[in-house]
């Protein structure tokens, strides 16, 4: 088993914390702005903090994508076996919670009286969501959003794309470069930087 990398893991924790604190300081900034009307430099502070969440979304991905390179060095991805044991690893660590954020979700739904009365609750964004083609609402064009207003899960579509992304991607990388000993990482590392600039031109 790989070993971790202690840093590594702090960083990405404290970009989930930013994120989660940007989603609580946005809920309740009314009542932050009273209370700390006579302390406008602490309230500018909080902002400014919350303000990091879109660069600390875009940072844990990019230590999430380094993370699974890490944690498939001893497996082969161009075989079978190995790439089973990758999905597997891969789905047990993400749908169990999904699910159970999910349901968590439809319950408070339920409580609080939205189920009834939202889309987002409905049969078919249920679906959506479950076959991970949600995407946030907040872009204007999309399939699905969030179920049951529970506007984080968003990134967790993405998530799974890049899972399901990488394995076809390493085998793409030793088809057409098979003949190379470089090592199939390498060379991955080296097309993707094309591929990601591609990417941002397209998405512009």
């Amino acid at each position: 088993m790989t070993k971790r990398i202690a840093i590594l893991d702090s960083l990405r924790g404290l970009a989930a914390l930013i994120v989660v604190f940007h989603h609580v300081f946005v809920y309740n900034i009314a009542a932050l702005e009273q209370a700390l009307e006579q302390v406008p430099w602490l309230l500018s502070a909080l902002n400014f903090v919350s303000n990091l969440n879109h660069l600390a979304v875009l940072f844990f991905f990019v230590l999430s994508g380094f993370a699974i390179a890490l944690a498939t060095q001893k497996l082969d991805l161009t075989q079978n076996q190995d790439t089973n044991v990758y999905l597997y690893r891969r789905f047990r660590r993400i749908l169990p919670l999904y699910w159970i954020a999910i349901g968590f979700t439809c319950l408070i739904g339920m409580l609080n009286g939205n189920y009834w009365s939202n889309d987002s609750y409905s049969v078919v964004n249920l679906i959506g969501n479950l076959l991970f083609l949600q995407t946030s609402d907040k872009i204007g064009a999309y399939w699905f959003s969030p179920y049951g207003l529970n506007g984080p899960l968003w990134s967790l579509s993405y998530e799974l794309f890049f899972y399901l992304f990488f394995p076809i991607y390493i085998r793409t990388i030793a088809l057409f470069f098979h003949k190379f000993s470089i090592n199939r990482f390498g060379i991955a590392l080296v097309m993707s930087i094309p591929l990601s600039l591609a990417a941002i031109f397209v998405r512009q």
